[in-house]
């Protein structure tokens, strides 16, 4: 069932409770939006950390496909999408290395990629980073996370499915469906900010489609 909505103030008794708050947003376009975060008046030793989760552009082209099943797209518009994901992408990821004042020391980059495939090593650095001591609870969380199966139903039928939740096969399904066409026209439209990021293009169709050929650095 659908949760009901939480009222601001309730959000802000919960979270008054804890010493720390970590919140997940899709919804912010530029980082530099964040700044007034520090222009709030807060507690003496409130400080603000920005985890920037960044992915393959050609998977988020991917998935967009994906969940937006119903919608007819063509390859003009998917490169619009592009265009617009990776200029914002690099936009972002420019003003970040610059280092303004209120940004400085408080910012880190993490690939997706390396989350899905190294799960307790990135934790160990997440959790450096905001300056907390990982809890084994933690570390037995992630491990179950990534071993336990997940059961779940669809369709009409009331049999239950079994499937691993293993993240770092998320991590190559979108070469083994994708048209190698729009690859290649993620890769022209990307190429600077897939470059920065340490993703590797494709030299033809064999190569997307053998996932035991890494793209990433």
């Amino acid at each position: 069932r659908m949760c009901t909505r939480l009222r601001p103030e309730t959000v802000t008794a919960i979270c008054n409770l804890h010493r720390h708050t970590a919140i997940k947003s899709l919804d912010v376009e530029f980082i530099h939006k964040l700044s007034y975060l520090m222009d709030t008046v807060g507690p003496a030793d409130y400080a603000l950390r920005v985890v920037h989760l960044v992915r393959d552009p050609r998977a988020l082209i991917d998935a967009k496909v994906k969940l937006d099943s119903n919608e007819n797209f063509t390859m003009a518009t998917l490169r619009t999408h592009a265009q617009k994901l990776c200029k914002n992408l690099l936009l972002n990821i420019k003003y970040a290395v610059s280092a303004p004042p209120w940004l400085k020391g408080r910012y880190t980059l993490l690939r997706y990629e390396d989350l899905a495939t190294k799960p307790q090593q990135i934790a160990e650095q997440l959790y450096q980073f905001v300056g907390i001591t990982i809890a084994p609870q933690v570390r037995r969380y992630i491990d179950r996370a990534y071993r336990e199966p997940v059961v779940s139903y669809s369709g009409s039928s009331a049999q239950p499915e079994t499937s691993s939740k293993n993240l770092s096969e998320s991590v190559y399904k979108w070469r083994l469906r994708m048209p190698y066409s729009i690859v290649r026209m993620v890769e022209t439209e990307c190429y600077e900010v897939m470059n920065l990021l340490g993703y590797k293009v494709v030299d033809d169709l064999e190569e997307l489609r053998t996932v035991s050929i890494p793209l990433i650095d």
